[in-house]
């Protein structure tokens, strides 16, 4: 009995055996199988990428990148000739505020010396006068003295006569 008991056990352990390495080579038959078509779906997947819709680089992605970046290059073209335009205007408006050294019309005799050769306004009719005073060559408030001369004499000055 107890050479039964272990020929059914050692039978029994046979197969097993058997079964287990049928198990295995189906196991490793079915994992190689998948992993096989794993692989082609992978190369596939790259050698098909971009081109099939849905996927991450698709042509109307790429697209739409494309527009965003020329749009941006565009406004950053724009912004820098806005900024350049500007720059011109204020150089040109500080080339047009250049203060006159004479009220209009009048001749310069020397520096800061100026003569009313026409007789316009009230004052200096022929006369030479001269701007070289403190008064007139004050940095804070030359200019403004100089507007207030403008006014009593009744004559324009570019640049000056608005400053009062």
């Amino acid at each position: 009995m107890n050479n039964k008991k272990i020929n059914n056990r050692l039978n029994a352990n046979i197969k097993n055996i058997y079964n287990n390495k049928n198990m295995n080579a189906n196991m490793n038959a079915n994992m190689n199988a998948n992993m096989n078509a794993k692989n082609i779906n992978t190369n596939n997947y790259i050698e098909n990428m971009g081109t099939q819709p849905g996927n991450f680089l698709s042509y109307n992605i790429l697209i739409i990148v494309a527009v965003i970046l020329i749009i941006i290059l565009c406004v950053y073209y724009l912004y820098t000739r806005y900024t350049k335009t500007l720059e011109e205007y204020k150089e040109n408006v500080k080339i047009a505020r250049k203060i006159g050294e004479c009220p209009d019309y009048w001749d310069t005799v020397d520096v800061n010396k100026c003569k009313n050769i026409h007789n316009i306004g009230k004052c200096a009719h022929g006369a030479v006068v001269d701007f070289n005073d403190k008064i007139y060559t004050n940095p804070d408030s030359g200019n403004v003295m100089k507007c207030n001369y403008a006014k009593n004499c009744d004559i324009s000055w570019n640049n000056i006569d608005n400053l009062c």
